[in-house]
């Protein structure tokens, strides 16, 4: 023990490595998970159909303590006013709705054909990455196998 002692005092980056990186890691990280997972997080629904699966949808999001529905919004436009405004995280809505469309135009990855995109109160004409690195998005693009039938996808997806 003493002579493993003597090694880690006699070279400063034994000592580094193996005390003083690791408990700073330990303080980082449980501070950092100190707060836990976010909790009440708006989001806003556009239920245009108003049918038994979209309200059960909406029920099954709010009982998740992470998020809080706030608003119901008639159109997809309001609903993106909202999520410019900071006002709601997130929105939902029918296939078809534009809610693909909306998340493109707000990651840029589509420009409008008419008007323009604003992000945080700025526009994203000119150089949106100042503005995109502040947010995150997920947009779904479907995966097609060509090489499997319907069954394979199915028995693949199991």
């Amino acid at each position: 023990m003493k002579r493993e002692s003597r090694r880690l005092v006699s070279r400063p980056l034994y000592l580094f490595c193996m005390v003083i990186a690791p408990l700073f890691c330990y303080v980082f990280f449980t501070t950092l998970m100190d707060s836990g997972l976010p909790v009440n997080m708006p989001v806003g629904v556009v239920d245009q159909d108003m049918t038994s699966t979209s309200r059960q949808l909406m029920r099954n999001l709010d009982a998740f303590e992470q998020t809080a529905i706030v608003a119901h919004y008639p159109t997809i436009n309001e609903a993106r006013a909202a999520m410019q405004k900071g006002e709601i995280y997130g929105f939902l809505g029918p296939n078809g709705a534009g809610k693909t469309t909306v998340m493109k135009l707000l990651t840029s990855l589509w420009k409008p054909a008419a008007g323009s995109v604003e992000l945080f109160g700025e526009s994203l004409e000119g150089n949106p990455y100042r503005l995109l690195g502040r947010m995150g998005s997920i947009i779904e693009f479907p995966v097609f196998f060509e090489h499997m039938t319907g069954g394979g996808k199915f028995k693949a997806s199991l």
